[in-house]
């Protein structure tokens, strides 16, 4: 049987080295975790109140969007605010992943360059950094909660499955994202402004059935899912089983684009830097 080759080097060879990159990258969870910290560490360095000033942010943004959104919409405040408090935590760790992503290999050109670390490392440091900042949101979250009486612990323990389906369906759209715009430049500003334009037509702010009479903009959103994984537990309404069979086929064919897309880019990325 022929082996299609790629520039000299088998399709085989090329895919093997994908995996050996991936497992790699997951065995050195210290260094990851650990770059990822520092990141955030650094950001805030030499604040009065570090990474909590990302929770200040995230209250001050609930709570002024919450009173706007809330008298516009003639909601009940009770049950608005924590939708759109759950509502705004998931999108901003989704948007944060995916803009990350655009500059993921870029921003690490030191280490790539000194060679060494598998390329895999560099995703998952950036969706670790993300979760830590999730994390620091998650406090605006148990508050809102708290004051409105909604607070449940089982509910705020389902979200780990659904957290753990939507970083598995953002790490294979990082791990194609990320090359990309390495090789293309341009495309991180069209990534941050497709964003911007995703966040008004996806329910982040309204509920979805507030535009039945053009639901499909819902339905075809693929980051509705995504945000529902994180979403729904929060609001106490659980993951169905037709949304983690959904995320769980959806992270199996991402994954396998991912796995050929980066084995076929994998050795040209530290020249793109």
């Amino acid at each position: 049987m022929e082996t299609r080759t790629f520039g000299g080097v088998s399709s085989n060879i090329q895919i093997d080295a994908a995996i050996a990159d991936f497992v790699a990258g997951l065995k050195l969870w210290r260094v990851w975790t650990m770059l990822g910290w520092t990141d955030i560490r650094q950001r805030y360095r030499r604040s009065f109140i570090g990474p909590f000033w990302i929770s200040i942010s995230m209250s001050v943004m609930v709570g002024g969007m919450g009173l706007v959104y809330g008298t516009l919409f003639n909601q009940d405040l009770t049950n608005f605010l924590p939708f759109l408090a759950a509502g705004f935590l998931g999108w901003f760790f989704i948007s944060t992943c995916i803009s990350d992503g655009t500059t993921v290999f870029v921003q690490a050109d030191g280490l790539i360059k000194q060679g060494g670390l598998p390329l895999s490392l560099h995703v998952f440091r950036a969706i670790w950094r993300n979760i830590l900042t999730l994390l620091h949101n998650l406090v605006v979250i148990i508050g809102i909660y708290l004051w409105f009486g909604h607070f449940n612990i089982v509910s705020f323990l389902e979200v780990i499955p659904g957290l753990a389906l939507a970083v598995l369906n953002l790490a294979w759209m990082l791990m194609i994202l990320g090359p990309l715009c390495t090789r293309y430049r341009d495309l991180a500003p069209i990534v941050a402004n497709t964003m911007q334009m995703l966040f008004f037509v996806t329910p982040v702010v309204f509920h979805p059935g507030a535009v039945s009479s053009i639901a499909w903009i819902v339905d075809w959103n693929p980051l509705y899912y995504l945000l529902e994984a994180i979403r729904a537990p929060l609001l106490g309404e659980g993951l169905g089983a037709w949304l983690i069979g959904l995320l769980a086929l959806e992270a199996i064919v991402g994954w396998i684009a991912a796995l050929f897309f980066f084995a076929r880019v994998r050795r040209r990325i530290a020249f793109w830097i």
